[in-house]
């Protein structure tokens, strides 16, 4: 059995499951997933239960503790203290980066964030059949979709939130200017032809604010944080993607099977030079 540590919102999730299901069918045993909420963290839940993967995630009294009780990172703490009792830990480090995952056998236990395509590409064409809703998708996202499929579709993501609000995060992670955002407009439309651009953000008040282009736009709005997943999955629908150094945004263009299209991230992933990011944005992606 392989059991996959979950934490943070939907895009360390899928990092998390991907590497974890890699394993899992490498060594033909089972995945379980695990969701535990880490002192600090900005509060998140599991979000990977709207998709149509196969592993089960470890509920009963490990549930109860984690999303009821007062203190749940103690209690997250206390749950993988006993899997490592159990299991053999794999932390990712820097012999995951030189080794691959290949010498990960049955029987462990995942801890890390795995961002990197690296760790899953072999099982690329299965996670794009498993990352999908599997609950009935709202009218709204349908409208959205029949546009996103009928235009040159850009969708472009800007993370804002607790990017800005949260002083452990911001620490870590950059903030991209309006400037950012106009550069890859103008490289996209250098590109493609009558491009529509498809905003999506936690933030679209000061998209609509700074976000000057010319080309037609559309504010995708509805569904909020709660149905976030669609956001992504509408994300995945568009021909080419804008994104910004988030995990959300970066699924959203993995996922998105056009074999033309042109992905656009950021050159500095985090603000913090001791993060690696090494490897996260795959080789064929433009940065910028």
């Amino acid at each position: 059995m392989i059991i996959a540590e979950l934490c943070g919102g939907l895009g360390n999730q899928m990092f998390q499951y991907a590497n974890a299901q890699t394993i899992s069918i490498r060594n033909n045993t089972p995945l379980k997933l695990l969701y535990v909420r880490n002192k600090g963290d900005t509060p998140r839940e599991y979000s990977l239960g709207h998709f149509a993967i196969k592993a089960e995630k470890i509920s009963g009294i490990s549930e109860l503790l984690i999303y009821h009780s007062f203190k749940p990172a103690i209690f997250s703490q206390i749950l993988r203290k006993i899997f490592y009792s159990k299991f053999t830990v794999r932390i990712e480090g820097s012999e995951t980066w030189k080794a691959g995952i290949s010498i990960f056998k049955d029987n462990i236990y995942l801890r890390g964030f795995w961002q990197s395509e690296r760790y899953f590409k072999d099982i690329s064409s299965i996670l794009r059949s498993e990352l999908v809703p599997k609950e009935q998708i709202s009218k709204q996202s349908i409208k959205i979709l029949k546009q996103i499929l009928n235009t040159q579709s850009v969708s472009i993501h800007v993370r804002r939130g607790d990017y800005f609000s949260d002083s452990k995060v911001k620490a870590i992670h950059n903030t991209y200017s309006k400037e950012y955002y106009h550069k890859a407009v103008e490289y996209i439309k250098g590109k493609v032809k009558r491009p529509v651009f498809y905003i999506f953000s936690d933030d679209l008040r000061w998209c609509e604010k700074n976000l000057k282009i010319e080309n037609k736009i559309i504010y995708v709005k509805g569904n909020g944080v709660k149905k976030d997943y669609l956001d992504l999955w509408l994300m995945s629908k568009c021909k080419h993607n804008i994104i910004t150094n988030s995990s959300f945004s970066w699924w959203g263009a993995w996922l998105n099977r056009n074999v033309n299209k042109i992905v656009i991230a950021p050159k500095k992933w985090f603000r913090n030079s001791s993060v690696s990011s090494v490897n996260i944005v795959p080789n064929i992606w433009i940065q910028i």
